[in-house]
């Protein structure tokens, strides 16, 4: 990101689509080369919405979680996706947009690293929390600062909040959820929390950015971020001790 943000500086940002192209190009022949992988045969699950239905009988609190996380990562999703127009409209240019995404991403490899010991010594309600509470700070101050430099360097602190979250998010599903029906309740938690409510953050955030300008749409989105979280804190009290071992997929990043 830091790279093709100095290269659009330097030349057009009408590279930005082929440059795109590209790269999705480069991605489709790699996992062209990918074996495919078939499930073994039709589980039955006792339920008329299938392994969804299942899921959500078996683990009571997975939805709950999920509404919470839900308005953390709508929230979320509306801060990231307008800090680009925020930083550019301070003066900034798509160096510093590349290197605000490139940072981020940069921070969160380290400390997803030591969510492990992190998460055994404080518990996974209180390292989620933890995330939270660094979003909720990054937001406000997003919404005060105008300097487009500043801005860009206090992305970092997203790679924090987004190492912590997200590790706390898989390891939780995974703790609430029967082992056999983990990856459908990883699918489900996902398609609620990492793809829905990115779409209404992000939509709403846009009209907020239009008509109240960039300092009520961080403010809003650090207080959606408090909200979710403190759902998710009251809703699973007690998992923390809950029995079983985490199941960790393999993180994304967040850019």
């Amino acid at each position: 990101m830091v790279a093709f943000g100095a290269l659009y500086e330097g030349t057009d940002l009408a590279l930005v689509m082929p440059a795109y192209a590209a790269m999705a190009l480069l991605f489709g022949l790699w996992t062209y080369r990918l074996h495919e992988a078939r499930p073994a045969g039709t589980v039955h699950t006792g339920s008329r919405l299938g392994a969804a239905g299942a899921t959500v009988r078996a683990a009571p609190k997975l939805l709950p979680f999920s509404a919470g996380a839900f308005l953390m990562s709508a929230g979320w999703s509306a801060a990231l996706a307008f800090l680009g127009l925020r930083i550019v409209g301070q003066g900034g240019g798509p160096f510093l947009v590349g290197f605000a995404a490139g940072l981020t991403a940069v921070v969160e490899i380290p400390v997803m690293l030591a969510t492990g010991p992190l998460g055994r010594r404080i518990g996974l309600r209180a390292m989620y929390l933890a995330g939270a509470a660094v979003n909720v700070a990054l937001f406000s101050v997003w919404a005060l600062v105008s300097d487009p430099t500043v801005l860009a360097v206090l992305a970092s602190l997203e790679g924090v909040s987004f190492a912590l979250v997200y590790v706390s998010q898989v390891v939780l599903v995974g703790r609430l959820v029967p082992a056999g029906l983990l990856a459908s309740g990883q699918s489900l938690f996902s398609g609620i929390v990492r793809s829905a409510a990115p779409i209404a953050g992000i939509l709403a955030g846009g009209v907020v950015f239009e008509r109240l300008g960039p300092p009520a749409l961080f403010a809003g989105c650090a207080g959606l971020v408090a909200l979710g979280a403190t759902v998710v804190w009251l809703v699973l009290a007690g998992v923390d001790a809950a029995a079983g071992p985490p199941h960790v997929a393999p993180p994304p990043t967040s850019t």
